[in-house]
């Protein structure tokens, strides 16, 4: 299975010094706070979150996929309410009756995905993504998500690239990815 980790965040470059860190919005907490002389807003916060949404519409379109098997990892309600009512732009009433129908193992399609994807993104929900063997999606914190996939398709991961977010290919086996059974 190919690997990609999927990061608005560009890559350090082998071999070269790290670059002085640049204070940097990480988080759908971080609205509101100020970022290169400007207030961070939930519009910008949208924008780019939609950019890791259309990463995962790409694939999916690529492989032929409509439904995915979501592994539901769990979730913590206060922050979820906390979020829904600082930041009421990003939480749609379809995202929210999402959440709450969100319980436990299920099969998604559509919006469902979407919703999943901005809920994990936004860390409301941990879970993992897939389609059988062909795909697998998992968002973890910091706004980092490794999309799996038993197929590669450069156009795909140019078409990420273009968006603005970085695309780069593991050369080992994602360890966060639950599906896989250990080897050894």
């Amino acid at each position: 299975m190919h690997y990609w980790q999927i990061r608005k965040y560009p890559p350090l470059e082998k071999g070269k010094k790290p670059r002085k860190k640049i204070r940097t919005w990480t988080s759908i907490v971080d609205i509101g706070n100020f970022y290169y002389g400007s207030l961070f807003t939930e519009e910008e916060y949208l924008e780019i979150e939609d950019k890791y949404v259309e990463a995962v519409n790409s694939y999916l379109k690529f492989l032929g996929i409509d439904r995915l098997e979501l592994m539901f990892l769990g979730s913590d309600q206060k922050t979820f309410i906390e979020h829904s009512q600082k930041y009421p732009k990003c939480y749609t009433e379809e995202i929210i009756e999402f959440y709450y129908e969100l319980h436990g193992d299920a099969f998604v399609a559509g919006d469902c995905i979407e919703h999943a994807v901005r809920l994990s993104l936004r860390e409301d929900v941990s879970c993992q993504m897939r389609k059988e063997r062909l795909l697998f999606v998992n968002c973890t914190y910091d706004l980092y998500m490794d999309i799996g996939s038993n197929q590669e398709d450069r156009g795909v991961i140019e078409k990420i690239r273009q968006s603005g977010l970085y695309a780069d290919l593991w050369d080992h086996e994602c360890q966060t990815n639950l599906w896989e059974p250990p080897k050894g």
